[in-house]
């Protein structure tokens, strides 16, 4: 009941012109993207000050972000097999493990590549919007592969940039909360783009 409040199939067809199924999300879906957009940013803009909130709010509003995340989640999940979501999660959690410890432990200074990072994520984006237009099954494979190594190395990026954050700013929750945030937008898209690889859909 729950899910068929979040989205319901309308037909459609696929990228070869045969006739499918296609799902379409409801205003309860975009109410929940709306809560977690909204919350990435409130977390995101006190987090990294002194002055911002309290470690017990930002945890909390933390909370409620993943809870409105699993909401936005769900009809995306529904698309592909129990196996092959359980498959990519160990296979999300053993590179992110990966990455997070390389970042923690390796000798190489990360820090300076923000700019990079960043410019790479803009690069994405506009790569997925175009994307939507065309529908090409090889196009989605190689952005997807190109987000995984991406996501890994934002990742170890991550890793660094926040142990400075939180040696400076220890005596504040605020910023533990926005690493753990951080480190869970890496994880969360590395989640997504190996099951668009590596998952088999219903």
């Amino acid at each position: 009941t729950l899910m068929n409040s979040l989205f319901h199939l309308v037909p459609g067809v696929n990228s070869h012109g045969e006739p499918t199924q296609v799902p379409q999300v409801s205003a309860w879906w975009w109410t929940a993207a709306a809560v977690e957009l909204g919350l990435v940013l409130m977390i995101s803009t006190f987090g990294v000050f002194k002055s911002g909130l309290p470690g017990s709010v930002s945890f909390l509003l933390f909370g409620v972000f993943a809870a409105a995340n699993g909401v936005t989640l769900a009809p995306m999940l529904y698309a592909y097999t129990d196996a092959s979501v359980a498959k990519v999660a160990l296979i999300t959690a053993v590179t992110f493990g990966g990455a997070a410890l390389w970042g923690k432990t390796t000798k190489m200074n990360l820090r300076g590549m923000g700019t990079f990072f960043l410019m790479a994520l803009i690069g994405l984006l506009v790569t997925l919007v175009v994307s939507m237009f065309f529908h090409s099954p090889l196009m989605d494979m190689i952005i997807s592969g190109v987000a995984v190594l991406l996501f890994a190395g934002l990742t170890a990026y991550d890793m660094q940039r926040l142990e400075d954050l939180y040696d400076s700013q220890s005596e504040n929750g605020g910023p533990v909360a926005y690493g753990a945030l951080v480190l869970y937008l890496d994880a969360l898209n590395l989640f997504i783009h190996l099951l668009r690889l590596f998952g088999g859909r219903k």
